[in-house]
């Protein structure tokens, strides 16, 4: 049975507090298998296909969209975007993290926190560098 991912409640802004449901996103599949890794990525699979969609903070990130709320249907919401589809227009709206842009500099820097405070504090540093945007 195909599997349809529907993202709704998004926001453009991961910390913005919304009073309302915010934008209701697009269906993609159909897909057939659907796999969340430690609650930091969701995997849609189809044949050879995957889509792999971050997630942040509970949000689920697509073009650029924070989407508080996802659910996995038999139907699509509207018309859905294939896996393919899907994938190219993730890939070009990715921007480069701020760890990539100040490479050399980070890592000395989260050395030094490593160093100093702890291996914790160095991975949320890391992991807010890795997820900032541009």
């Amino acid at each position: 049975m195909p599997l349809y991912l529907h993202l709704f409640h998004g926001r453009a802004d991961p910390t913005e507090v919304l009073s309302e449901w915010g934008v209701n996103g697009p269906s993609i599949g159909p897909f057939d298998a659907l796999h969340v890794v430690y609650l930091s990525t969701i995997e849609l699979h189809r044949d050879e296909l995957e889509l792999t969609l971050q997630v942040h903070d509970g949000l689920v990130c697509f073009d650029g969209v924070f989407y508080g709320d996802y659910e996995v249907l038999t139907e699509p919401v509207g018309t859905p975007l294939s896996l393919e589809h899907a994938d190219r227009v993730q890939v070009a709206r990715e921007a480069p993290s701020l760890l990539d842009q100040c490479a050399p500099l980070s890592h000395v820097f989260l050395d030094a926190v490593r160093a100093e405070y702890g291996a914790e504090l160095a991975r949320r540093l890391e992991t807010l560098l890795r997820t900032s945007a541009a």
